[in-house]
């Protein structure tokens, strides 16, 4: 995934809060950040929703 979209995406939030917010692994959340794994399904949704939206996570988290 491009690194630019997980800087927009993430608004801030640690990895760890990313991961709970999309119900994933913190394992898996690192895995995406770092090429090693693609999202997939409503996570790849959320993150191109979050990109274009930025504080819709920042809503979501709080």
């Amino acid at each position: 995934m491009d690194k630019g979209l997980w800087r927009r995406a993430k608004v801030g939030l640690s990895q760890n809060a990313f991961a709970e917010l999309l119900g994933v692994s913190l394992r898996i959340v690192q895995d995406w950040e770092q090429g090693r794994r693609q999202p997939t399904g409503a996570a790849q949704t959320l993150l191109r929703v979050a990109a274009q939206h930025p504080g819709a996570l920042r809503d979501l988290h709080a």
